[in-house]
């Protein structure tokens, strides 16, 4: 990430791009091979050769990526001259419902898996998620819509996250849930720390110096 960051803008200097890269493969070759000979391994990397185990930790990096993206560039939206241009108090007031219904989704989600499976609510979830950016295109930008696309986002994200958690620990033994979990945590925050870094360059690389009221 730290390479992928100096890559872009200004002037391109190869040197501390090049030397990013090779700390980051060499931390990455040690860290696999330190796990691998452990007996008790931070994080057990076998489980990755179950296919099942590979979908959900990939399934949790791509949706936490997701997330930081919208938690992210909300705010931007919300307060930038080419969004809504509103200040501190609006963004916490559109993004607060989507916290809401993140929290009444991922419970009834739970109860929806022990019931109907897990299929069902990974198929609602991921109609959410599709469904959110489409209103935010095919409605007029106002408070509404945005409030209504993360509302939706958040509640889809929700169901997901709680289902591929209990089929993660339904896939492994019950000696394993230890380990799975924290593979899973470790692909969530790779997903955390890769989505800000990919909005922050998509809107440093589109956005447009302007003077609005003698504010640049």
């Amino acid at each position: 990430m730290t390479a992928v960051t100096l890559c872009y803008g200004g002037e391109f200097e190869p040197v501390p791009v090049a030397v990013s890269v090779a700390l980051s493969v060499i931390a990455g070759v040690l860290f696999v091979y330190c796990e691998k000979i452990s007996k008790f391994p931070l994080i057990d990397l076998r489980m990755l050769k179950k296919r099942k185990v590979a979908i959900i930790a990939t399934m949790a990096l791509l949706l936490n990526l997701t997330t930081f993206l919208y938690v992210q560039v909300f705010p931007f939206i919300i307060q930038s001259p080419a969004g809504l241009m509103l200040g501190e108090l609006f963004v916490g007031c559109i993004m607060v419902p989507g916290s809401i219904a993140d929290m009444i989704m991922s419970t009834s989600a739970g109860v929806w898996v022990r019931r109907k499976g897990h299929k069902p609510v990974f198929y609602l979830g991921g109609v959410m998620i599709i469904i959110a950016p489409l209103v935010y295109f095919l409605l007029p930008l106002s408070v509404i819509t945005l409030a209504a696309v993360y509302t939706i986002f958040c509640a889809g994200m929700g169901m997901i996250s709680t289902a591929y958690l209990i089929l993660m620990i339904g896939t492994v033994p019950p000696d394993r849930t230890a380990g799975a979990t924290g593979l899973l945590n470790s692909y969530t925050n790779i997903g955390g720390m890769i989505g800000p870094i990919i909005t922050g360059i998509f809107l440093a690389t589109f956005s447009i110096k302007t003077v609005t009221n003698g504010v640049s």
